[in-house]
């Protein structure tokens, strides 16, 4: 897919627009645009399942339960051991949110990269909410959030099915200047077919935003098939084994 896109991709960078307005130039409808201009959050995205709202625009909730597991070594022979693992597909919310005088559609949105673990929680609302904020330096994310009954516990261990949440987020702040690539579509900002980065931090000139958040190189296509066939042989081998 990378390959197929590139040709479309690089043809747009080719005729793309570069702006340092609010002014949206109905001209430019169809094209790519490269906008370097401050980015404001209209809306933070709402996690409506937790009832919890991060200022953020892109932000994503995995959830965590403790299970057993078993391991075998040389001097005690099989031993359980509780662990945290992830439970079902992480969950994505969007918020709203506009650069320069483009708002960004929700395809462009969900492309934003999430860089960050959240972790300042406004530990009152997680109160109200049945939640308590925990940090655990041993996992690298760090930061959670659990119910209150497990933090409130009068020992301090979980048991098995303990539960915990942490979130993902995209560190874009209201007011940073920021630089966007993608399609004019009217006022809207569209998602455009092969970028590696789609908003990017700091004012870049047209050269260094393509250089920065156009197409992948060869060097990242390269690995990127050698990643894939990594999987479909693993994913072949697990086959092979299980049979």
């Amino acid at each position: 897919m990378i390959f197929v896109d590139d040709p479309k991709a690089k043809k747009l960078l080719s005729e793309a627009v570069y702006v340092t307005t609010d002014t949206v130039d109905p001209a430019n409808d169809g094209k790519a645009v490269i906008v370097s201009a401050p980015f404001k959050l209209v809306e933070p995205a709402y996690d409506d399942e937790m009832g919890l709202t991060l200022d953020s625009i892109r932000i994503s909730r995995k959830k965590e339960r403790t299970e057993y597991e078993r391991k075998q070594n040389d001097e005690d022979g099989w031993k359980e051991k509780l662990v945290w693992n992830q439970e079902g597909a992480s969950e994505e919310y969007i918020g709203e949110g506009m650069v320069g005088g483009y708002t960004l559609s929700e395809d462009f949105i969900h492309m934003i990269r999430m860089t960050g673990t959240w972790k300042d929680y406004d530990e009152q609302v997680l109160k109200e909410l049945g939640y308590a904020f925990v940090s655990d330096p041993s996992y690298s994310q760090g930061y959670f959030i659990e119910p209150l009954d497990q933090t409130e516990r009068s020992y301090q261990y979980y048991l098995e099915n303990d539960i915990r949440y942490s979130y993902s987020y995209a560190d874009f702040k209201d007011g940073d200047k920021v630089t966007a690539i993608g399609i004019q579509d009217g006022q809207t900002l569209k998602k455009a077919p092969g970028m590696t980065e789609y908003l990017m931090k700091g004012e870049m000139d047209m050269e260094t935003a393509i250089k920065e958040g156009g197409v992948a190189g060869i060097g990242l296509q390269i690995f990127s098939i050698a990643i894939s066939l990594i999987f479909m042989l693993g994913g072949v081998l697990m086959f092979v084994i299980k049979r």
